[in-house]
């Protein structure tokens, strides 16, 4: 059996689960914080490259993942609501978990 391969990628759903929850944090402190949020356009690409190739990266073996998130806010916010909605947006619980140490352990069950 063979697909078309014109499906979304397993890093095109995460890059997915990337963007939505930066939304929605970005949502939820601008209401509690007051800020005139009107709504957030979200893009993020997905690439990855070789970690030797990368001046500041810790890993030098393999490949570096990376996700280029672009966050358009709209409504009338001040300079000072901008960068804390980009604060925020470092906040989201998958962005924190992708910059954080990941284990994964496999195993077989029955």
């Amino acid at each position: 059996m063979s697909g078309t391969e014109a499906g979304p990628t397993p890093y095109d759903f995460l890059a997915a689960a990337l963007g939505t929850c930066t939304s929605m944090t970005l949502r939820v402190v601008a209401a509690r914080e007051n800020i005139p949020l009107e709504g957030v356009e979200i893009s993020v690409a997905n690439d990855r490259m070789h970690a030797k190739d990368c001046a500041d990266c810790l890993t030098q073996n393999g490949y570096i993942h990376r996700f280029t998130v672009e966050i358009k806010l709209l409504g009338t916010l001040t300079t000072e609501q901008r960068e804390r909605m980009l604060a925020v947006a470092k906040r989201c619980p998958v962005h924190k978990t992708l910059t954080s140490e990941i284990r994964i352990d496999e195993r077989l069950v029955d």
